[in-house]
């Protein structure tokens, strides 16, 4: 069964709701106002954004399991979930306005090398960067202006990029594991300071200074899930993302989230 609802750990619980201050992009694949289950439309809970490209995007219901459905691709598809431009996906600075703190989520499910099967291949799990074709990022596509961003995971690292004076690649965590699995994942930036939390843990720390100048144009486009260059395609599922512009979640609020959905995924 689907549920069409806002979430908690528990039935009247709703301390354990997520936080929803800030919050400018959402996707849950378990909710039919996000994805009716069938077509192309795949739509945020919030601020009105819709997909310009389904690409090879999968969907299933999960009628065994707690998910109530999610997203995925199986390590072949030609090209990735793609939304269109929105000053909502900036990362540090559109038109005038700074964005000193921000935050992505996301609950995913796969093994340490999520790249159609290849060892130590590249898995990306988002990107915002211009698109040379709709679904899918080039190489050319991260360094040919500022402000481009992306969060992957190759050789054993999870990684955070963007493009600053100079390309800018910060490991922020060396993980493996066995077999495939349901994670929880946060990424976070207040000024210069990022933080990776995973599965509600101690968060791996570290800094990156945003570019002087920002290009906001919009060739920009937000891609899922991503099919990077002719090589590297994304193997896994996507059960929720949020991304939050001008909040760095706190360890608290990082808990609180956690706990709101994570009947549905432990």
């Amino acid at each position: 069964m689907r549920n069409h609802y806002v979430r908690a750990a528990a039935a009247g619980d709703e301390q354990a709701a997520y936080v929803t201050d800030n919050l400018v992009f959402h996707l849950d694949a378990a909710n039919t106002s996000c994805y009716s289950g069938s077509g192309t439309t795949v739509n945020s809970l919030v601020n009105n954004h819709t997909n310009d490209h389904f690409g090879d995007m999968q969907w299933n219901s999960d009628n065994w399991g707690n998910t109530g459905g999610y997203f995925y691709t199986d390590g072949t598809q030609t090209s990735s979930l793609q939304f269109p431009y929105s000053t909502d996906f900036e990362a540090f600075a559109y038109s005038g306005t700074t964005v000193t703190d921000y935050s992505w989520e996301w609950w995913w499910y796969g093994d340490d090398t999520p790249s159609g099967g290849h060892s130590n291949a590249l898995g990306m799990y988002y990107a915002c960067t211009p698109v040379t074709s709709d679904g899918m990022v080039e190489s050319a596509n991260l360094t040919n202006q500022p402000s481009n961003y992306m969060f992957y995971k190759y050789q054993g690292n999870e990684r955070s990029y963007f493009r600053g004076g100079s390309p800018i690649n910060r490991i922020m965590e060396n993980v493996t594991w066995s077999g495939s699995r349901w994670q929880h994942y946060v990424f976070t930036r207040s000024g210069t300071s990022t933080k990776f939390y995973r599965d509600n843990g101690t968060p791996v720390t570290d800094s990156q200074t945003p570019p002087s100048s920002n290009n906001y144009s919009d060739t920009k486009k937000l891609n899922i899930l991503v099919r990077y260059t002719n090589n590297y395609r994304f193997d896994g599922r996507l059960g929720v993302m949020r991304f939050y512009q001008g909040k760095a979640l706190t360890a608290a609020e990082v808990e609180q989230n956690y706990d709101a959905e994570k009947s549905r995924y432990t």
